[in-house]
């Protein structure tokens, strides 16, 4: 599969700038937002271990809650639309397994995707460790989901 090049983040619009710092680009489609909307800065993270300072999206046009809890309810399904597409390929990945004859569960594989998790969270100004916490629990989701698919449902399996 080709990869999209990496943009120069000194062509990006100013708004944009340093969006394209962090972590690995991915193929993930950002919301088209205009650049009034907000603003990037780079915001230090206080005397927590490993604080460091990383550009964060501020909304300071967001005058009231309830416009700002209709934003947080637009990621929150930008969110669930990506775990989605996440459960698709897990799907695939269980078909792979099958006919490759891997198990569910590969031990290097789970505390690689939750490094990653980790590295790119602190790159991007969280929390490392919630955000490997919050991966390992959609990393075991995923192995449960390969798992049944694997073997087939509690009710298919052979019981003797």
């Amino acid at each position: 599969m080709a990869t999209r090049p990496r943009p120069d983040p000194l062509q990006a619009p100013p708004f944009l700038a340093g969006l394209f710092l962090i972590g690995d680009y991915r193929e993930i489609p950002l919301p088209v937002l205009s650049a009034n909307a907000y603003h990037v800065q780079a915001i230090p993270f206080g005397n927590c271990p490993g604080a460091s300072y990383a550009p964060m999206i501020q909304y300071d046009d967001i005058a009231d809650m309830t416009a700002l809890r209709q934003k947080i309810d637009e990621v929150d399904g930008q969110l669930i639309e990506l775990l989605a597409h996440r459960r698709a390929l897990i799907d695939r990945a269980a078909r792979i397994k099958a006919r490759d004859h891997l198990p569910a569960r590969i031990d290097w594989r789970v505390e690689e995707v939750v490094e990653n998790a980790r590295r790119n969270a602190i790159a991007a100004g969280l929390d490392g460790e919630l955000i490997a916490s919050i991966w390992r629990t959609l990393v075991e989701a995923a192995i449960a989901q390969e798992d049944c698919q694997l073997k087939g449902p509690p009710d298919d399996r052979d019981t003797d």
